[in-house]
């Protein structure tokens, strides 16, 4: 059936870039968003996404075989944050402030 084939290569489907949006300012010291994240929030969800990336390592059988049908061979998405928003900059503000959210986003990478 077409359709079972087409949802089989939907399944495989990898994108090549996963841009995440950080909105530092969902933090709960954060005035400008009504949103009650701290900054290990932004550590938790960097490293669930790592996880879930974890998943999309292509097989080098797999890889091979990809190219012997002309087509480009899978391989792990690139991923790139960009900063949006994130205004809380006092130190020891409750939840963390802007820089505290950016340093667990970077060491959850």
């Amino acid at each position: 059936n077409n359709d079972d084939e087409e949802e089989e290569e939907e399944e495989k489907w990898i994108p090549d870039l996963i841009i995440v949006c950080a909105g530092y300012d969902a933090l709960d010291s954060d005035e400008l968003a009504s949103c009650n994240l701290i900054a290990k929030n932004f550590g938790d969800m960097t490293r669930m996404l790592k996880n879930k990336m974890a998943g999309l390592d292509v097989e080098e059988e797999e890889e091979e075989e990809e190219v012997e049908r002309n087509k480009i061979p899978r391989k792990k998405p690139a991923l790139m944050f960009g900063l949006e928003g994130g205004y809380q900059l006092k130190d020891g503000a409750a939840g963390g402030n802007l820089a505290d959210a950016f340093l667990e986003t970077l060491r959850a990478l």
